[in-house]
């Protein structure tokens, strides 16, 4: 499980001082940091995150044995207590400092953004996606290059959704004058 986490690295919050990773797991769909991490986040004393965490759990607030693992890094005497997003959540709404302000209106975009549009582009990795999808299109072997053009088209329907689950959908200037156009009435006739 080590190994697993170690490559997952990803970033789910940058602040004004730069970006912070975290080791995703993707398959418990949640993020897991150290107690050094976490202070790093929030710009307080390990100390304090440990007495914060302490309280978290000994409330009940969250359960220990599903959101606290430990692991066994390299040059460590005894394995290291990895704690879940769950828990980075609840300690980033209890410690008072300006990181962690700032992380709270982090979090309150992105929940703001859920609520109200009920999904969260990630545009940095969407714009990652889209630029690897080019570069597998140049390839020289059909296979591949087909591939990269169906993607291609599906990233694109992506966008359109997205747009239109926006009410940003507009209607396009009719550059294609002459060419056959499905009318209201025909697509009623269809469906």
């Amino acid at each position: 499980m080590e190994n697993k986490i170690a490559k997952q690295e990803i970033v789910i919050y940058s602040g004004k001082n730069g970006e912070v990773k975290l080791n995703a797991d993707f398959r418990n769909e949640t993020v897991w940091a150290t107690q050094l991490q976490i202070a790093d986040i929030f710009g307080i004393d390990r100390s304090g995150i440990t007495k914060h965490i302490n309280k978290i759990i000994s409330s009940g607030e969250i359960n220990k044995k599903s959101n606290v693992h430990f692991l066994h890094i390299a040059n460590s005497d005894k394995p290291v207590a990895f704690y879940s997003l769950d828990i980075i959540l609840s300690v980033g709404y209890r410690v008072n400092s300006a990181k962690a302000m700032e992380f709270r209106k982090w979090v309150n975009s992105i929940l703001k953004e859920y609520l109200l549009n009920g999904v969260i582009i990630n545009q940095s990795r969407l714009d990652q996606l889209n630029k690897t999808i080019e570069i597998i299109s140049r390839s020289s072997i059909p296979e591949i290059s087909g591939v990269a053009s169906i993607l291609q088209n599906y990233t694109k329907g992506l966008g359109l959704l997205d747009n239109y689950d926006r009410q940003e959908f507009s209607n396009p200037k009719n550059k294609n004058k002459g060419k056959w156009q499905l009318t209201y009435k025909e697509a009623i006739y269809f469906t």
